[in-house]
């Protein structure tokens, strides 16, 4: 049975993260993140426990990759990896306020999208409706005034939603034997 279910995990999750060297190290740098982060708001205890759970798998993973040079980073001495700020995508959507996209062009985005992630789908568009329908098959566009154009950032919303979230999870539900949507 325990069998099983660590087949089950490793179809759904991939292997276990103690088998996979960069997952391993990102795992200890997170932990290490943390500490950095938050440490200061624990009580001495706290840090204690933290620090001795710390120790612990650091050497376990390192003794699992000693063939290789990997070192557990030291969270005692951890420098956290600067991320330059930028303001880009915030500059362009707001540059993009007010555009709007007809109907047919964010269909075919939309489609394009679909086929590209290897989904089955169909985006059509559906006088009957009065709201975006995210069948099972079909991705239903009503014909009212209100969607003939859609401003840009609404367009990409809708389509990681309905499309990413959504459909992406269907699929996977049908190639495993469970159910999210």
């Amino acid at each position: 049975m325990i069998q099983e279910v660590e087949l089950g995990q490793t179809k759904l999750y991939g292997e276990k993260i103690s088998e996979n060297r960069e997952e391993s190290i990102m795992s200890l740098e997170l932990l290490c993140q943390e500490f950095s982060e938050t440490g200061e708001n624990l009580t001495i205890e706290q840090k204690e426990r933290f620090l001795e759970i710390y120790d612990r798998l650091a050497h376990k993973t390192e003794e699992r990759w000693e063939q290789s040079d990997f070192r557990a980073p030291d969270i005692r001495n951890f420098q956290k990896k600067v991320v330059p700020e930028h303001n880009f995508t915030k500059e362009v959507f707001h540059k993009m306020k007010g555009i709007k996209i007809p109907k047919k062009i964010y269909m075919q985005l939309w489609q394009d999208y679909i086929d590209a992630m290897g989904l089955h789908q169909k985006v059509i568009s559906n006088p009957n409706a009065s709201s975006l329908y995210d069948g099972p098959n079909t991705l239903e566009v009503p014909d009212s005034k209100s969607y003939q154009e859609i401003e840009f950032t609404e367009v990409l919303s809708l389509m990681i939603h309905e499309i990413g979230a959504h459909y992406a999870n269907q699929a996977t539900s049908e190639r495993n034997s469970f159910q999210i949507r």
